[in-house]
C-alpha cells in the first residue's frame, strides 16, 4: 500500500537533483509504502534513475516559477498515496525514517490537513497534503503550490494545518550547499511569455475562494 507519494518538479539536466535521490533512498525506511515520482522536462538528458521506487514522467513544457502548478497538478494526480508531498529538486530531506514519522498521519487521508516539516531557515515551505485535499479540490492550485495551499490554509480551521517537528526538510540553495551563483530558475520555452500579475488579481482571488469554499463544505461534512 502505498502511504506517501514525493513528486517533485526537476530542472532541465538538474546538477543536484542526484543529492535529493540521495536523501530519499537513505533516509526512507519502508520503501514500499513510498512512490517518488520526477516530473523531467522534456528535453532533459541527464535526470535518469533506475529505481522500482522511482517513476518518471516526461513534461512536455518548460515552465518557470508562473506556470509551474501545471506540472504540480498534472503530477498530484498521478500519486496513489494518502499524503501528497511536493518537494523542490534542491531540496533535501534531513530526517532518517521520515516515512515512518509519516506513518500516523497517512491514517487521516481521508480528511482535509495540512502537515508542517520542520524547516531551520525559512518558514511555510513544502507542506504535506493529504489525499483528501486533492479529491475535493482537483487541484494543488493555479500558481505554485505553496504560495496557493497556504493562501487557501489560512481561512480553515486553524487544527487543520499541523506541524511535525520530528521531520526535517533543508532547501540545500538556503544552507549554501546550493551557492547562490550557481542557483537558476527554470526558464519557458523560447517565445512563451508567463504574465507574474496574476497572482493577487481578482480572478485568482476568485479562484482561491472557490477552492477554499469546497474545503469549508467538506470539513462541515465531516471530511
Amino acid at each position: 500500500m502505498i502511504k506517501l507519494s514525493i513528486f517533485v518538479p526537476v530542472r532541465r539536466n538538474c546538477p543536484w537533483i542526484e543529492g535529493f535521490i540521495n536523501s530519499f533512498r537513505t533516509n526512507t525506511y519502508h520503501p514500499e509504502n513510498v512512490e517518488l515520482i520526477l516530473g523531467i522536462d522534456h528535453k532533459d538528458m541527464t535526470t535518469r534513475f533506475f529505481d522500482p521506487n522511482i517513476l518518471t514522467v516526461v513534461l512536455d513544457k518548460r515552465k518557470q516559477r508562473v506556470g509551474i502548478n501545471d506540472y504540480i497538478n498534472r503530477l498530484a494526480k498521478l500519486c496513489k498515496g494518502e499524503l501528497l508531498w511536493c518537494l523542490g529538486d534542491d531540496f533535501k530531506i534531513v530526517t532518517s525514517r521520515y516515512d515512518e514519522v509519516l506513518e500516523p498521519y497517512s491514517k487521516l487521508g481521508d480528511k482535509i490537513y495540512k502537515f508542517q516539516p520542520k524547516n531551520e531557515l525559512k518558514g511555510n515551505l513544502y507542506q504535506i497534503l493529504t489525499r483528501k485535499y486533492l479529491e475535493v479540490t482537483g487541484r494543488f492550485g493555479l500558481y505554485d503550490g505553496v504560495s496557493w495551499y497556504n493562501t487557501v490554509f489560512a481561512q480553515l480551521p486553524q487544527d487543520r494545518t499541523v506541524t511535525i517537528d520530528q521531520l526535517v526538510i533543508h532547501d540545500r540553495e538556503l544552507t549554501g550547499e546550493i551557492p547562490s551563483k550557481d542557483f537558476f530558475h527554470l526558464q519557458p520555452e523560447d517565445g512563451v511569455v508567463f504574465d507574474d500579475t496574476w497572482w493577487g488579481s481578482e480572478e485568482c482571488k476568485k479562484q482561491i475562494q472557490i477552492d477554499t469554499q469546497k474545503l469549508l463544505q467538506a470539513i462541515k461534512e465531516g471530511a
